[in-house]
């Protein structure tokens, strides 16, 4: 499969700084020298916001909170609390160049230095309180993209050298306090040029995602094709092998190429340095066994310098290192149908299938109280992942006193309620009382028909209020069973 890729804006130049882009729940950021751009589209039309002298890379600190990196000799830190609209200087006072950042998305961030490998700083409450350290266990300064955050820890890979195959990664689980900071662990050593750029350090080019588990960029600084790599586990990365794409055969893998790569629902997308411009690959089988090259779309030959999935939109968006914006069609999944399920077994399903509960809302139907009678969006709609579903249950019927209902047969459906006498699809209903209308404490009595496609059955059903649901009295066996004509077995041989 490959991606259509679409030109969608020109970025402006500012003063310095580099070239990045996240998203997160359907807003994405630019960064292009210095200048925050805002996206809400899938990154079809864009505002220009905030210019700094030296923006970096973004991280996420939590619902509509975000960070990126201001070089700026005097803050560092930028923080926005109201979704990337506007911004303020933090982490004043941290005191050195930074570079890398990574946020768990829960108010904890890491930041570490772009000159000195000891250096990095971090924060615990979203950017309020930044602390420094100068005592990380680093060989080299991080580069942008090689701090990660997987979804339970933060991953570093570190160059042993800056023309090195060599190098170490090292991981740190989120929890640490302020005080205390992260706590980093060595995985183990590599030599197989993961993550390198050329003669530099390491660059944008580590991604995660539960589908395809870590992806890497590598390459032997010009001495060999660029590749990526795959690996389920942190510690499989240090003997994953370098898998080349066909179309980076005999690419320029040195120099000041950035090497960026996205896992998502499937999908790798990859970009390397040419002379005709950028090659976009992209695998949707798994571990590099199908690839395919795209056209860009850049106006201008440039390569990809920077990647993300805006999932809440279903749109990959690139941006190049010349700040020319593309994007492509995301993914896009259908919601499976799982009316008739029951809460618990509904939502198991979905949750199986990749999909994200985002909240559960009750109707009146003729559904037994809690089956899943609905979805927002509805089933069979193709949304992208990660979208929020809502799913919609029976309350049961609301009825008056003295009304008529005809009842869906398989509202009928728990085990234990009469089931015996009436079938699976019949539904019975458990004799409760002396079976005389009016007689079991109530005020009120109410006629319901229930039909299971065969025959007919009358229930005279009393109920302690006008608008109580009655299948609510069903469940607790508060009914008064009345058969019209219970001299007619049932026609169909299943039920009985």
């Amino acid at each position: 499969m490959s991606l259509a890729w679409t030109f969608r804006k020109q970025l402006g130049s500012g003063v310095a700084g580099g070239t990045d882009v996240k998203s997160a729940a359907g807003t994405t950021l630019a960064m292009h020298f210095g200048i925050v751009y805002r996206s809400t589209d899938g990154g079809v039309t864009w505002t220009t916001g905030s210019s700094f002298s030296a923006g970096g890379a973004f991280a996420i600190l939590g619902n509509q909170k975000w960070a990126f990196v201001d070089n700026d000799g005097a803050n560092y830190v930028q923080v926005s609390t109201n979704d990337g609209v506007t911004w303020s200087g933090n982490g004043s006072g941290i005191g050195y160049s930074l570079t890398s950042c990574a946020g768990d998305g829960n108010g904890t961030a890491i930041f570490a230095s772009s000159t000195t490998a000891a250096n990095g700083a971090w924060t615990t409450d979203g950017g309020t309180t930044f602390t420094k350290s100068t005592s990380w266990p680093f060989a080299q300064p991080l580069f942008t993209g090689c701090l990660l955050w997987d979804g339970s820890q933060f991953i570093a890979v570190v160059k042993a050298g800056a023309n090195s195959a060599n190098g170490d990664i090292y991981t740190a689980p989120s929890g640490f306090t302020q005080v205390a900071g992260p706590t980093w662990t060595h995985v183990g050593s590599f030599t197989n040029y993961l993550c390198f750029q050329g003669s530099a350090a390491p660059s944008a080019a580590l991604s995660y995602s539960p589908s395809e588990g870590y992806v890497a960029m590598a390459s032997a600084g010009g001495t060999s094709d660029p590749g990526i790599m795959f690996a389920s586990t942190v510690a499989g990365l240090l003997t994953a092998t370098n898998i080349v794409p066909p179309s980076w055969v005999g690419v320029d893998g040195g120099g000041a190429s950035a090497r960026v790569v996205l896992a998502g629902n499937g999908t790798v997308i990859g970009g390397v340095n040419s002379t005709t411009g950028t090659i976009n690959v992209v695998d949707t089988v798994n571990s590099g066994t199908s690839w395919s090259a795209d056209n860009s779309n850049f106006p201008n030959a440039d390569y990809l310098a920077a990647v993300c999935l805006d999932s809440s939109n279903a749109a990959y968006i690139g941006l190049s290192s010349t700040g020319q914006i593309i994007t492509a069609p995301g993914p896009l999944v259908t919601i499976l149908n799982v009316t008739r399920s029951t809460l618990a077994a509904g939502t198991a399903a979905l949750v199986a299938a990749g999909f994200t509960i985002g909240g559960v809302i009750s109707t009146a139907s003729s559904y037994s109280v809690g089956i899943i009678v609905g979805t927002v969006p509805p089933v069979g709609t193709a949304i992208p992942p990660g979208k929020p579903i809502t799913l919609i249950i029976s309350g049961g019927p609301t009825i008056a006193g003295g009304q008529s209902l005809t009842l869906n047969p398989d509202s009928f459906a728990p085990a234990g309620i009469g089931g015996d006498r009436w079938g699976a699809n019949g539904g019975g209903i458990t004799p409760v009382g002396n079976g005389v209308p009016g007689q079991t404490g109530y005020d009120r009595s109410v006629k319901v028909v229930a039909s299971d496609g065969e025959r007919q059955v009358n229930y005279i059903a009393a109920i302690p209020s006008p608008n109580q649901s009655l299948l609510q009295q069903v469940s607790i066996g508060a009914i008064d069973e009345h058969v019209s004509n219970d001299s007619l077995p049932p026609t169909n041989s299943s039920m009985g």
